[in-house]
């Protein structure tokens, strides 16, 4: 049998947000050393062809992952039980971050940012991955990374990591005896607007009148 507690501990936010900044990391230099390398595909059916970023897959991929693992350290921050009796609750399993993202409570998405989870969402379990989804009435047209896609993932990702910090800010009572340590994000101290918010103003989200 597992330790309850220990997977408590592991699952810790700051550990999520661990994974996520060293996928986009990756992700990033990705992009940033094999951006330039194309590949063509060649329809046979319809004799056309199309060009598409080498790294194209395996970026988005790990973009996906990376905004994937905020949101779920932002739903555990959020809610502790999710983890109630040493196990990830089926609430927040899965790769849908549309569905994964209606569930943070304390966080307002702009249109552009869903619509960028969307095309996430087909990233993760299937085209960032494999070559078909599960079935053919799920196929969809590839869509490719971009300089604008890019951009657009790292800032996400940045705001998902400032509301992690603002959630985590003075740590986290979790389940199976567990506190969360304080987290600490010193790089974004600059954009940090809750630095001198009292406690509940920074668990609740919004400052007192």
């Amino acid at each position: 049998m597992g330790d309850p507690k220990k997977f408590t501990e592991n699952a810790a936010p700051e550990n999520w947000f661990s994974y996520a900044i060293e996928l986009t990391e990756a992700a990033n230099e990705l992009f940033k050393r094999l951006g330039s390398k194309l590949v063509v595909t060649i329809d046979t059916r319809s004799e056309t062809s199309d060009l598409r970023p080498l790294v194209s897959r395996p970026a988005l991929l790990l973009y996906g992952q990376a905004v994937e693992n905020l949101i779920k350290a932002i739903l555990i921050s959020e809610n502790p039980l999710y983890l109630e009796g040493g196990k990830l609750s089926k609430q927040i399993q899965g790769h849908d971050l549309n569905r994964l993202s209606n569930r943070i409570r304390t966080y307002d998405w702009t249109s552009d940012e869903r619509e960028l989870l969307n095309f996430l969402s087909d990233i993760v379990p299937y085209s960032g991955r494999y070559p078909v989804p599960r079935a053919a009435d799920a196929i969809k047209a590839e869509c490719y990374i971009s300089f604008e896609i890019h951009s657009a993932c790292n800032a996400l990702i940045e705001k998902l990591s400032l509301e992690l910090y603002r959630l985590n800010f003075d740590g986290i009572s979790a389940p199976n005896e567990v506190k969360w340590n304080k987290l600490r994000l010193t790089h974004l101290d600059n954009k940090a607007y809750f630095l001198d918010w009292t406690p509940n103003e920074r668990k609740t989200g919004q400052r007192s009148s």
